[in-house]
């Protein structure tokens, strides 16, 4: 069976039409406080033919409203009841399904079972992506930015200040770091300042152009975080953008101008100590992941995932290893933990940029109409049908557990080489 991709909303629509319950779909023409008008599709020759049936608004103005019908027209006029009424006037973006067995949100919790029920059987490849570099710091060269294009990936202005959070407080504590930032700048204001929530420390520009600013600081046990900052002493405010002209480390720099005028630019900043950790946390929705990767240094051995929990480094090309991990198995050792420590003792790169775990993940359940499902729909239809009637009408229910079991079956599982499932689900 092909692997599909629909949303919730038309997978509600296809099991329905199982269940014949699809009594209407349709968009509004018109609508009242508590009428709803569709002089297209709800033309029935007899009055009162949708009473007692669910109309349910899916899209448009009183989306997620649904009432019992009290009476409905051969005009196509489907009255609700007055109170409380729609929480909106419907018009002509109002999408509407009209159901008589089952309810909306009784179709909703027969799709979360059925892909509770058997969605491992559906993987679909995934990746993920962490900024990684030769830093403690979340992409110091500024290298990716965020879609409006204002402010670089993992940085944070709050108004007066550019800063960001180290990614690993815990590897750091009670070891000497240096921390340095690369700033053009013609006034001595602007200052690099990295605190631990306890101590502060600060290194001003010279105020004459290109300056190496450094900070060094050892982080105590009772450090709440290392966050590094880039300020105007005496500005109030901070605007950046992205700078491709004055750049030493890294393609982009950024653009620093202070709400009195001063402009300096950051091209980076970042930790040189000779001990960079990174806690690379595995993503909740991977199943399974078979390679890590490097960006701009090659591929981590995906072997690496055949050896869980035995120490050994991870080699890049054959070189001596570039990165050691630590997993932390679950009990019985079969499955690694939440996350990898990696640590760059051996070699320290100067142009990785990022890691990125591949993998497969399983269709996400749903909680929204518009939440995309990639499944055998087949399987998913069948079990829902078998969920909802399994009470009501056990032959039915019965024929379509069959046909659930044949649709599951028919999608095999198929796992790349050195796959490890690191999230059971």
């Amino acid at each position: 069976m092909a692997i599909e991709t629909v949303t919730r909303r038309e997978l509600r629509s296809i099991i329905s039409d199982a269940l014949r319950d699809n009594i209407v779909e349709g968009t509004a023409t018109a609508g009242a406080s508590a009428t709803l008008t569709d002089t297209s599709n709800v033309l029935f020759t007899t009055a009162n033919a949708l009473t007692n049936a669910w109309i349910y608004i899916h899209t448009g103005l009183s989306s997620g409203d649904e009432f019992g019908i009290t009476a409905s027209s051969t005009a196509g006029v489907v009255t609700v009841p007055s109170t409380p009424g729609w929480t909106a006037t419907p018009n002509t973006t109002s999408q509407y399904e009209i159901h008589r067995k089952f309810r909306v949100r009784e179709y909703n919790r027969a799709i979360t079972q059925a892909l509770r029920r058997s969605r491992w059987a559906w993987l679909t490849p995934k990746q993920d992506t962490s900024l990684l570099t030769n830093s403690n710091l979340l992409n110091p060269l500024f290298t990716n930015w965020n879609a409006a294009g204002s402010l670089p990936t993992s940085w944070t202005n709050s108004g007066a200040i550019l800063s960001q959070n180290v990614v690993s407080l815990a590897g750091l504590v009670g070891k000497k770091i240096t921390v340095r930032a690369v700033l053009e700048s013609n006034v001595t204001a602007y200052r690099l300042q990295v605190t631990d929530g306890t101590t502060t420390v600060n290194d001003a520009h010279d105020g004459s152009g290109w300056d190496s600013l450094s900070v060094e600081i050892t982080p105590a046990a009772a450090a709440t975080a290392l966050t590094c900052r880039i300020e105007h002493a005496t500005g109030s405010s901070l605007t950046l953008t992205q700078d491709t002209g004055n750049n030493i480390r890294g393609p982009y720099a950024v653009k620093i101008t202070e709400s009195g005028g001063n402009v300096a630019v950051l091209d980076s900043m970042f930790t040189a100590s000779p001990f960079n950790v990174f806690d690379y946390t595995l993503p909740d929705d991977f199943h399974s992941a078979h390679k890590l990767e490097v960006e701009n240094g090659g591929l981590i051995s995906p072997g690496s995932f055949q050896t869980v929990g035995d120490g050994s480094g991870i080699s890049r090309r054959g070189r001596t290893p570039l990165l050691q991990k630590e997993w932390t198995p679950y009990s019985g050792g079969i499955n690694p933990g939440s996350g990898i420590h990696l640590e760059d003792r051996y070699y320290r790169p100067s142009n990785d940029r990022a890691l990125t775990l591949h993998g497969l993940t399983t269709p996400a359940i749903p909680t929204a109409d518009t939440d995309v499902i990639t499944a055998n729909v087949d399987a998913v239809v069948e079990y829902a049908v078998y969920w909802l009637t399994r009470s009501l009408d056990p032959t039915m229910a019965a024929v379509s557990l069959n046909r659930w079991r044949e649709a599951r079956d028919d999608t095999r599982v198929s796992y790349p080489s050195n796959s490890r499932i690191i999230n059971p689900l």
